[in-house]
């Protein structure tokens, strides 16, 4: 938007505090990418207050006032915030943090948990940042082990962080494959496929419950229908298609049959 011959600043910026008010409106918050494609000058313009306040030179006044429609000064690190919020409800949910890759309820999660550990593998991530999500139970390398051959002959061998987990696990290869395994057996091929793609590691993993479980199947138009599983074995059938369509296990609780 270009600014009129004699026309005062202030009269530019109070427009560009109008177009954010609006993007708050349309969107629900004030993170503007810098590369904003449907307003290329708000983006710019945000960028530029961010870095204006960085050295000093935006005044208190304008400060106060991005403040109120809650200016996102720091966009990394909001984000930071919330993702970790995110994590810590899951963990809250599940009892550990290992975010499966492709998990159908919060893909958004599941990216991130993986783009902090290659964040760490690479030494792009902050020493503060490692050490919150290390305080969190965060496992940075949970799919190998340091004996490979072990895994592949089948000894008996842990597979993945047994420290962290034993027993029935069910494997996700990809976006709706999964494949479950005891931690024992020999590996199925699809599990050995992936370790050859990705330089031995295994796929993220979903623990199953240990011991004796009723699974509750159904919803506010199907009557729930219960389906018991002994710990150990093959799923019931129709609790992998819930999981497969769902990327997360029903509603269960521990057998007491």
């Amino acid at each position: 938007m270009a600014q009129k011959k004699g026309q005062p600043k202030s009269d530019s910026w109070a427009r560009m505090l109008a177009a954010l008010v609006a993007f708050r409106k349309k969107y629900g918050h004030c993170r503007v990418p810098a590369n904003y494609k449907p307003c290329p000058a708000l983006g710019r313009w945000a960028a530029a207050q961010r870095y204006k306040k960085k050295i000093g030179e935006l005044s208190p006044e304008k400060i106060k006032a991005l403040d109120r429609q809650g200016f996102v000064w720091v966009p990394a690190d909001e984000t930071w915030s919330r993702m970790i919020a995110q994590l810590k409800a899951f963990k809250a949910k599940f009892g550990h943090t290992n975010v499966p890759e492709h998990w159908a309820e919060n893909p958004t999660l599941a990216n991130w948990v993986q783009s902090q550990r290659y964040k760490k593998k690479k030494g792009t991530l902050s020493e503060e940042r490692v050490r919150e999500l290390t305080r969190l139970g965060f496992k940075w390398s949970i799919y190998r082990t340091g004996d490979d051959s072990a895994m592949s002959s089948a000894k008996g061998k842990s597979f993945g962080d047994e420290s962290d987990f034993t027993g029935e696990r069910l494997y996700v290869i990809r976006h709706g494959v999964y494949v479950q395994h005891d931690g024992k057996s020999p590996l199925p091929k699809e599990i050995e496929q992936y370790k050859t793609t990705h330089k031995g590691d295994f796929p993220p993993f979903i623990p199953l419950p240990k011991g004796p479980t009723v699974f509750y199947l159904g919803d506010g138009f199907v009557k729930e229908k219960k389906l018991k599983w002994r710990g150990k074995g093959s799923l019931p059938p129709e609790v992998m298609d819930h999981v497969q369509r769902n990327g997360t296990l029903p509603k269960h609780e521990p057998s007491t049959a």
